[in-house]
């Protein structure tokens, strides 16, 4: 028989060259939601871009990464 669920998201961030992975405060939020959310503790957030999501056997993973620019 075939059974079908959801798969859970994942959102995983960048730190001291360390992977940090979040888990999804609500499943009816955006990424965008999600991001908002956490960049409280995570500053770097706040200008981060999402990376399209990369689908495993259990999650989806959205990767957010780091916007660098330079001053004029």
């Amino acid at each position: 028989m075939l059974q079908v669920s959801p798969l859970k998201r994942t959102f995983i961030i960048t730190r001291d060259n360390r992977e940090i992975t979040l888990p999804d405060p609500k499943k009816q939020w955006s990424v965008e939601t999600v991001k908002n959310f956490y960049a409280g503790q995570y500053p770097e957030l706040t200008t981060a871009a999402v990376a399209h999501p990369k689908v495993t056997a259990r999650a989806i993973e959205y990767r957010f990464t780091a916007v660098l620019g330079t001053k004029a």
